[in-house]
């Protein structure tokens, strides 16, 4: 559908994007929301999601896109790292590319996590010296390397968001929501019990913390 929008002169990511903002709005809001405390994560498509809606939108503390997206380089490399049409914006990459995107988080804190032998694509080791190694400079140019950060799932391996990459995600949040470190040893005991059927279901989608 994006691409048919396209072709007849209407943006089909700018629609994706603020369909993307509006959900941002109704939370940021919601009187029960801390406004500081303002995270987005999400696997594939959703990792797609929370780097493009997390760079734009400042209202976004901490971001951690999964497996989500690759560099100009590895897109034309690799076909399998092309994405969803979505994923790929008519005329984004004649002036950008998602580093950008990346680099413009800086100084917030962002931790990219990739899959080691990733099944779907975006394999770690192949995308990350334009999305992590390149970007490492702008975020120390802020006095903040330590608010970027990689991890690089080995168990499973594949294109997942299972239990290694969630309790990296936990700690990341734990540490710059500034919350108790016993909150990462709870969600570990509640999300272990997630059934394997739920997961699936859900790992496509984005959450907005």
């Amino acid at each position: 559908m994006g691409g048919y929008l396209d072709l007849v002169g209407a943006n089909a990511v700018g629609l994706f994007y603020l369909a993307m903002r509006r959900g941002l709005d109704y939370l940021y809001d919601h009187p029960n929301v801390d406004r500081s405390r303002i995270g987005m994560t999400g696997l594939s498509g959703g990792g797609w999601q929370t780097i493009t809606l997390s760079s734009l939108d400042e209202r976004v503390q901490v971001a951690v896109p999964v497996a989500g997206y690759a560099s100009l380089v590895s897109e034309i490399e690799r076909p399998s790292d092309t994405g969803d049409i979505e994923q790929i914006p008519t005329d984004f990459f004649i002036d950008l590319d998602n580093s950008h995107l990346t680099a413009i988080r800086a100084p917030r804190p962002t931790l990219l996590i990739y899959n080691a032998e990733d099944n779907c694509c975006f394999r770690a080791l192949l995308v990350k010296p334009y999305i992590f190694d390149q970007v490492q400079p702008f975020f120390s140019l802020y006095g903040s390397s330590d608010s970027f950060q990689w991890h690089e799932n080995r168990d499973p391996g594949s294109h997942n968001y299972q239990l290694d990459n969630r309790l990296q995600a936990y700690r990341f949040f734990v540490k710059h929501f500034h919350l108790p470190q016993s909150t990462t040893k709870y969600l570990r005991m509640q999300k272990s019990r997630v059934t394997t059927n739920w997961w699936w279901a859900c790992q496509e989608t984005t959450s907005l913390l």
